[in-house]
């Protein structure tokens, strides 16, 4: 991700940076639902290793929706 962040141009940058911005606010909300959850016991446990591929199937929808949004 990194890489592919440092050698693309401007436009492609601030798009992936925006998509995965919106992926991690997409994970962070559902985290923060997740917990109250468990906090109030509505439900027992949440595999906290599930939220990195969440991050990325979030940032995958964002870039897609993005992509999809920008045609001419």
């Amino acid at each position: 991700m990194l890489r592919l962040i440092a050698e693309t141009d401007e436009y492609t940058r601030l798009r992936q940076l925006t998509a995965m911005a919106r992926g991690g606010a997409i994970t962070a909300a559902l985290a923060t639902f997740v917990g109250f959850l468990q906090i109030y016991g509505a439900i027992e446990g949440f595999p906290v290793f599930l939220l990195g591929p969440f991050f990325f199937l979030a940032y995958g929808f964002s870039y897609g929706a993005a992509c999809l949004g920008k045609r001419d």
